[in-house]
Parts: C-alpha cells; structure tokens; sequence
C-alpha cells in the first residue's frame, strides 16, 4: 500500500475516532442534561377561529390541559346550543345531524375536574360550514355537499369527503388530486353516500388553478365539483415540483435487510434514500448525452458523482428497471451509501438535531430551498423513548433517542404559513396504481408531524435535514476494504446509533 493510501486510512480512522468521541460525550450530555415535558406532539385547537368545516362528521380537537373530561357544545348563529357532551379524551366526533351546510357556528369547552373557577377554562370559536348544490338531471336530482372541496394542509395529510344524494346510478370521476382507496380513480354508486377520498401527492397539479374537479355523471349530465385551495384562513399560495416520479424513480424493492451496513446500522432507509437522491440528482437514463455508466464498477461510479460528472444509462429508462434487470448492483451500491451512518457530519447533526429545541420554521425554510433547486432532500425524524425520570411535578421528564427514520422530500405546498411535503418513504413499497401516502405537515407553533395513513406517527416528534458530505461519504467509498474497516468500529457505532431500537 502507498504512503498516500495510509495517509488516508489514518485520517478515515482519526476521524471516526474523534465523531465517535464527539458523538458519544454528546449522546451522554443528551441523557442525563436534556428535558423535554411530552414525548409525543399534542393536539392543537381544531375547528381554528374562522376555519371552514366541510365534514358534517367533523372532529373537535383540542390540547390536553390535564383535566379529567371537558365539556364541548356546539352553537349556532343565535348563541342557542345545538349540541353538547362530556368526554374524557382531548378529542370528539360530532354526530352527522348536528352541522347543517351554510351556517356560522361556534364551539365552546370547559375544562372539568381542575382547580379553576366558575365559567373560567371557557374558549369560544368560530367556524363555517359551505354550500350545498342542487342540480337537476333527466335521471334525477342530484344534491352535493360541499359544493366546492377547499383543499387545506389538514384535509391533504387526512381524508376528503364528499356527501351525494341521487337515487339512480352515478358515476364518479376523479382528477389527478384526489384518489379512492386502492388507487382507484372511478366509482358507481346510488343512493346516499359519502366518498371517502385521499389526496395523491404524486399526481396532484403545482399550481391551484391547475386542480380539477371531481365529475358526477348521471342521465347524461355530468356535475362538476371543483377542487380548490381558497379557505381564506389557509389559503394556498404556491407549490414546488422536482419532477421526481415515486414510482419510476425508486427502486422496486424497499428496506433490503440482507446487506452487512444494513445490519451494522440497524435500518436501511437512510442508504435507500441517499440512492435515490444520488440517481434522481446524477443520472440520465436512456439515450442521452452524457458519461455512460452502464459498465462502470461502484467506486467509479461513485467516483463519477463526487465528480459532479452528469451520468447517462442507456440500457434503463428508469431506476426502477435498473434495480429489476440488475438487483445485485442496486443493493451494493446502497451497501456503500450506508456508509452515511458512520459520517462526523451526520452522527454531530443527529445529536444536535434531538439536543436543541426545534424550529419548525427553519426546517420548512430549509426542505423548501432544495425543492427549489431542485435537489431531493433527506429529512430524519427521530422517536423518543418514554420517560425515564420523574421526580416530582415540578421537574421535566428526561427522555431517550430510540430511533430515527429516513426519508426522501419531492415536491411542496404552501397554504399560509403552512407547509406540506410529499415524502418517499422507503419502508414502504408502492404500486404504480397506489398514490404515495406519506407526508411530513410543518406550521408554526405546533410540531411537525409526520402522516403515513389517515393518522399522524405522533411518537416520531424531532425532524432534521439530513447533512452529508461527498468527501467522506462518497471519496473514501472508493478505499478497498472498507468493509474491514467498517467492522472494527461497527460494534461500538451500532451501539451508539441505534440505543434500544430499529433505528439507522
């Protein structure tokens, strides 16, 4: 081995020494110094003050205060109350006959069971319900609710419902946006009927007045029920597209467990991720100009990308049909980007990232800039354990990194000063015909939550840009026996990264 060659394994093992130490004095100073008083994100007040309403089914929300029940009522224009229960959870359904269309209401709460006064713990707000249409048709009536479908950064993370009447047959259509369960675009139907739909953030248009509408078909007359993003209290001001295709652009296997880093760092989102990023950002497929890859081996590949050289696959149209014709060579080079793991930056910025008091409004600034570029960012979220030390009411609870996740941002909204992201996540695998239902939700003065399905991942509380450097994390992949390396310190790393859990 050249002198050069040892002077780089002295500086590779120089510096995972000092990230080791460096991460391990932090990691400690984390456990025994940092207080956080809830593990879990809690619940903001919802309907907000002047928030428009279009479930008649819709679900009163608000934080828990640490009473023993609170008491909800719903009034209508005239202060009378409509509605009114008692409930021992921070959160209530309201029942379907209770919300008429085009009406003002307000709702209340009072807290129960605390040391407060008569009438204190009173909160009074104000929401809004929209119109419903009738139209006319030669097979009948048909009666929609809303008539227009205000998107907002809740109803995308969630559920969209739309309520119809029509006593014949009706076919529904609908645009890219929105998507029945199963990734269907159509349905038949009759009778009453709510439609539960989703929104797909795949498909969905950057610009609002690009959004469709959802067609009602019926005796020949097709009813249209347009979707925009106009709620005045969020109203949508724009969007950001990276051109990144979930489906074509990731490969067609997620969370490979097989590979030696995958163990060693317990997890495998973060190397899927950064492969993602590294083709999406490096490679051309098809007959393009460029630097052929086809036949380049792993460091030269990587040494390519660190090169900032514009790469071209030929014989692939996409990073799916690559993984498919050549699984072996996807898994290697996922093997080396998980090499990540071991990175100074990123250990240093995992640490800092659960050590620090978040800034939702940072995070969102900074994912929204690399949208721009239009670059794919990596963004870590990390779980906490539950608590380890209460000594009395007046001290915090202390609490323990168990894991974090990976996961790929594409494309944006903006709808005030709220910001949805649509996210890959590679511990799921999608079907062309599915629309990807993974997003991170970030407003201010709450914590961002991360929405795999109809309900947020609450225990997931701390969100991060992932840092990662080309010198260490791409250069030095291109050393032989890195693997032998790798295992004299992976024992140690583990240990270090993955405290308790599955984590990266």
């Amino acid at each position: 081995m050249s002198i050069g060659a040892w002077g780089t394994w002295v500086r590779m093992g120089v510096a995972a020494g000092v990230a080791g130490v460096v991460a391990g004095a932090a990691f400690l100073a984390y456990v025994f110094f940092y207080r956080t008083p809830d593990e879990t994100p809690g619940l903001g007040f919802y309907p907000e003050d002047g928030a428009l309403v279009q479930q008649r089914m819709e679900t009163l929300e608000w934080p828990d205060d640490g009473a023993s029940e609170w008491e909800a009522r719903i009034h209508d224009e005239s202060g009378s109350v409509v509605w009114f229960t008692r409930v021992k959870m921070p959160s209530v359904k309201l029942p379907y006959e209770v919300l008429q269309p085009s009406r003002h209401y307000g709702w209340s709460l009072q807290a129960i069971g605390k040391d407060v006064g008569d009438g204190a713990g009173m909160l009074v707000r104000r929401f809004r319900t929209p119109e419903m249409k009738r139209h006319e048709t030669p097979a009948g009536e048909v009666t929609v609710f809303p008539a227009v479908l205000e998107l907002s950064p809740r109803s995308m993370v969630g559920e969209v419902v739309l309520e119809v009447h029509h006593l014949g047959k009706l076919e529904v259509e609908l645009p890219p946006e929105l998507v029945f369960a199963g990734g269907l675009k159509s349905y038949d139907v009759s009778g009453p009927v709510l439609l539960h739909m989703r929104f797909d953030f795949a498909r969905a248009a950057r610009r609002v007045q690009d959004w469709g509408a959802v067609a009602l078909k019926a005796g020949g007359v097709t009813v249209n029920v347009p979707v925009s993003g106009g709620d005045p209290v969020v109203s949508f001001r724009e969007g950001v597209d990276t051109g990144f295709d979930p489906y074509q652009d990731t490969p067609s296997f997620s969370n490979f467990t097989l590979s030696f880093f995958s163990e060693l760092t317990q997890g495998t989102c973060l190397g899927i991720s950064l492969a993602v990023k590294l083709f999406f950002e490096s490679v051309d497929f098809g007959s393009r100009d460029g630097v052929p890859v086809d036949d380049l081996h792993l460091p030269q590949l990587l040494e390519a990308v660190a090169n900032s050289r514009r790469l071209v696959m030929d014989s692939s149209q996409s990073f799916r049909e690559m993984s498919e014709k050549d699984p072996g060579r996807v898994m290697e080079l996922m093997e080396a980007l998980h090499l990540e793991n071991l990175n100074p930056l990123n250990i240093t910025a995992t640490v800092k990232a659960v050590v620090t008091e978040e800034d939702e409004d940072r995070l969102a600034s900074l994912l929204w800039r690399e949208l721009a570029r239009g670059s794919l960012p990596v963004v870590a979220g990390f779980r906490l354990r539950r608590k380890l030390v209460k000594t009395g009411e007046d001290v915090n609870s202390f609490a323990l990194l168990d894991s974090g996740h990976a996961m790929l941002v594409y494309r944006a909204w903006r709808f005030g000063e709220e910001t949805v992201f649509a996210v890959y996540d590679p511990n799921y695998e999608y079907r062309a015909d599915e629309p990807l239902r993974t997003a991170l939700w970030v407003r201010p003065g709450h914590a961002a939550t991360y929405h795999a399905g109809l309900k947020p991942d609450r225990a997931m509380t701390r969100f991060a840009t992932v840092t990662s450097s080309k010198v260490f994390g791409l250069t030095s992949l291109m050393l032989q026996k890195m693997k032998d390396w790798a295992v004299s310190t992976g024992e140690a790393f583990s240990d270090l990264l993955a405290p308790g859990g599955r984590g990266w």
